[in-house]
Order: structure tokens, then C-alpha cells, then sequence
């Protein structure tokens, strides 16, 4: 079996072997969705808010963010959404520091 055959979803996902299109709008979406309903059941039976961050939000927000952004390196696609992702990319990493910020201060 040659090498491309032999990875995973998610290391395909984290190296950009996806087209940006489906990295970013079904990428996203799986991403946010899998938070969510990850992090309702954690509170609802009682687990901290630090640990869902780091060992379920963390690792989901990381593979998602390369992936998105390599996937935009990988593209053959317009220049211009190549550059939207990327800036997607920083925005929502600044946004997510920023929030986690103000929660770890408030």
C-alpha cells in the first residue's frame, strides 16, 4: 500500500490532503458541533471546565486549525480564498486566546 493509503482520517484532515472547500465547511462545522455536544455532557455530569479544555477542546482545536491551514497551502484553488482561511484561521485562534484569557482573569 503507498503511504497516502495507509493515513487516517485525521491525519489526512491535519495535513491538508482535503480540498479547502471540504476542510472549511464540513471541517468547521463537525468541529464546532463535536465541542458543543462534548462539552454539554462533560458539565452536565460534572466535569471541570480546564479539563474538557485541554484534553477534549485543545486537541480538536489544534487539528482543525492546521488542518484548515494546510490545507489552504496545499490549495490549487483562487489565491483569494487561500488567504481568507488563513486570516480565518489567526482571527479565531486570536478570538479563542482571548476569551480563555478573560475567563482565566474574570
Amino acid at each position: 500500500m503507498d503511504e497516502k493509503k495507509k493515513k487516517g482520517f485525521f491525519k489526512k484532515f491535519e495535513f491538508g490532503e482535503y480540498s479547502l472547500a471540504f476542510t472549511f465547511w464540513v471541517g468547521f462545522p463537525l468541529f464546532v458541533v463535536t465541542t458543543f455536544v462534548t462539552g454539554l455532557l462533560a458539565f452536565a455530569i460534572g466535569i471541570p471546565k480546564a479539563l474538557w479544555a485541554i484534553f477534549i477542546f485543545l486537541p480538536l482545536f489544534i487539528l482543525f486549525l492546521r488542518g484548515l491551514w494546510n490545507s489552504a497551502s496545499n490549495s490549487k484553488g483562487s489565491k483569494v480564498w487561500v488567504v481568507l482561511a488563513k486570516a480565518f484561521v489567526l482571527i479565531y485562534a486570536a478570538l479563542v486566546v482571548l476569551n480563555t484569557l478573560g475567563d482565566i482573569f474574570n
